[in-house]
């Protein structure tokens, strides 16, 4: 089953969806104009990624890399997703 986008009336810009991010309780994935809302985690899920999360930024610390979790935005400019 794939998700069905949150709003397809029109073509939404980069800059409307970071607008509406601001104010959503919902996270939301933007592509190609189109907006589609994304699931929550369990408490456990959590749990198990901010613990791996910790010990990716043991691991890496004094290296230039930076570990991230699930919330940080990004974009692929290759795919535009």
């Amino acid at each position: 089953m794939s998700a069905q986008p949150l709003l397809k009336t029109e073509f939404i810009s980069p800059e409307e969806y970071i607008e509406m991010e601001i104010d959503s309780d919902v996270k939301h994935q933007y592509f190609d104009g189109e907006v589609f809302a994304m699931a929550g985690a369990s408490a456990r899920h959590n749990i198990i990624a901010m613990n791996i999360s910790g010990e990716s930024r043991s691991q890496l610390r004094g290296t230039p890399c930076l570990p991230f979790g699930s919330d940080q935005r990004v974009k692929v400019e290759d795919t535009g997703l």
